[in-house]
């Protein structure tokens, strides 16, 4: 269903202004060529032939090859996870931007204060699939970024695993793949090519890849909480400087308007975000201000200067209205609420997080959303 990514869509206008008629007239005769292979016998009853029967029953061409195209690289892609589409590569070029804007904040405090190291910055991925926009974000700043993502499906966490192994080892010496006692934690980590890369305080980035969900990933005392949350012992230091996230936004309803090549494949629970489509995104919104703070072993906020932080998400048309209302409400109770948010309210809004601006896809459609985490001690 997706023919070509974002990076060929935005680009595909200018390539081909930029080429000469002689270019497209020899383009043009090596796609007669390919067009024209023959297909040995062997070849088409082993391969091409059980490919068109799982296509005829609507499997996902991205299950059927196996892989799909993600930025500029290839990750593998396997039942049940969610295929990732080219709105999701629109999110990344907009986390981008952002996280350049960081390291010159982050620069220009560091030298104001006399420092010569320089610190990566701390990512947070919530919901990663296959781990795409992570392993993105770790080619587009392979020296300068220290990455965690989560998910609360196992075959998730364990496919970004092996995808960041396969496409950041490539550019890494000594990489490592483990698993913690807990069997919940995975973990990719590798060496800079040169060793220590330049100007760092260590010698290494990472991605790392943890079971568990937005609500449970907090350090709160366990006795306070559900019996199924996970040992916050396990959990890394938070202070994050960027979170994204690309969380299950469909609502409930709409989830019958979906292709057959989705419903019938994909992960349900990566798709669908309860009635209004925001209930992982309320656990999100509700956790921002913890991951963006600093805390000790013991879960009790440190102290730290004042920094804000960013959050970009992709969500469904309708959130980035509810969003911004439910933010710049006073109170739950505020008339400029949607009933839904009020049903949903856990304890207290989350008065530490500012809508910052919606941002549309290339259909034009109501897509992203910024937000900043006030973060001053």
């Amino acid at each position: 269903p997706w023919d070509t990514g974002f990076l060929d869509l935005l680009h595909i206008y200018e390539q081909q202004q930029q080429q000469s008629s002689s270019l497209r007239e020899q383009q043009q005769q090596q796609q007669t060529l390919l067009q024209n292979r023959q297909v040995a016998k062997e070849e088409l009853q082993t391969i091409y032939i059980p490919m068109l029967y799982k296509r005829l029953k609507l499997q996902p061409i991205q299950y059927i090859i196996g892989k799909w195209d993600f930025y500029d690289f290839t990750i593998k892609i396997r039942k049940p996870m969610l295929c990732p589409r080219p709105e999701t590569e629109e999110l990344v070029s907009l986390v981008q931007t952002d996280i350049r804007l960081l390291f010159r904040n982050m620069e220009q405090q560091q030298q104001e204060e006399g420092k010569n190291k320089k610190k990566r910055l701390r990512i947070l991925d919530v919901g990663c699939g296959t781990g795409a926009i992570g392993i993105a974000i770790l080619k587009l700043f392979p020296k300068c970024v220290d990455l965690v993502a989560i998910d609360v499906c196992k075959e998730a966490v364990e496919l970004s695993m092996e995808n960041a192994h396969d496409i950041l080892g490539g550019g890494f010496e000594n990489s490592v793949v483990s698993k913690e006692e807990n069997d919940e934690v995975i973990v990719v980590m590798g060496q800079g090519k040169n060793g220590v890369a330049h100007g760092y305080d260590d010698d290494r980035s990472t991605y790392r890849a943890i079971l568990c969900s937005a609500a449970d990933f907090t350090h709160e005392s366990k006795n306070n909480r559900d019996n199924n949350t996970r040992n916050h012992h396990h959990l890394p230091p938070f202070e994050f400087d960027l979170v994204v996230s690309n969380p299950p936004y469909i609502p409930s309803n709409d989830m019958e308007t979906l292709t057959k090549d989705v419903v019938d494949y994909e992960d349900v629970n990566a798709l669908c975000g309860g009635g209004d489509g925001m209930d992982v995104i309320r656990d999100i919104l509700h956790r921002l201000p913890e991951w963006c703070s600093s805390y000790d072993v013991n879960g009790k906020e440190e102290e730290t200067k004042s920094r804000d932080c960013i959050c970009w998400m992709e969500v469904d048309t309708s959130h980035p209205k509810l969003m911004e209302e439910w933010l710049s409400s006073s109170s739950p109770s505020s008339s400029n609420t949607s009933d839904e948010m009020k049903r949903q309210e856990d304890v207290h809004m989350p008065s530490k997080v500012e809508f910052v601006e919606g941002q549309k896809d290339l259909s034009d459609l109501d897509r992203f959303v910024k937000l900043r985490i006030q973060n001053h001690p």
